[in-house]
């Protein structure tokens, strides 16, 4: 048999406080499980209704019983580590900086031959984002002078791979 939790009414209007609260979906399952259960649902129809398994609602119950509210509140999931060790994302920074790059296939050609690490174009818009670099997709700019003098700027210009 599987304890059960009984929550007082200021613990449960505390948890229900908390829950309109909540802005991650993780936490908000977290609480209406503790919720649920105090209501005497069955740990298998709350993670029916919540999408998980009947052993993540009992590790949930666990935490709260033996750690408390604010552990369970508490998300540890750091998410992947990404493909680039922290000196090769520091290089990539230094080198987004100097503006060599025009395009994410750019990047990611420089990427793999510089560190032997694969992305892929979408991947490493990701990672751009990740850490805090820009990406605009060139559609195309004006200069000054008009089409003749830009004709003659683009010749001068080797072709970017897109």
């Amino acid at each position: 048999m599987m304890k059960t939790i009984k929550l007082s009414a200021k613990q449960r209007q505390a948890i229900q406080e908390q829950r309109r609260q909540a802005s991650d979906r993780r936490i908000y399952q977290r609480l209406s499980t503790l919720l649920w259960i105090d209501e005497g649902r069955t740990r298998e129809e709350v993670a029916d209704l919540l999408g998980v398994s009947s052993r993540q609602v009992g590790d949930w119950l666990r935490i709260f019983r033996n750690q408390g509210l604010e552990e369970l509140c508490t998300l540890h999931y750091r998410g992947d580590p990404g493909r680039l060790r922290p000196a090769q994302v520091e290089r990539l920074k230094q080198e987004i900086a100097t503006g060599v790059f025009h395009n994410a296939e750019q990047v990611r050609a420089w990427i793999e031959e510089r560190f032997g690490v694969a992305y892929t174009a979408s991947g490493v818009k990701d990672l751009m984002h990740r850490i805090g670099a820009t990406y605009h997709k060139v559609s195309g700019f004006f200069l000054e002078g008009g089409p003749d003098q830009a004709a003659s700027v683009r010749a001068q210009v080797p072709a970017a791979s897109a």
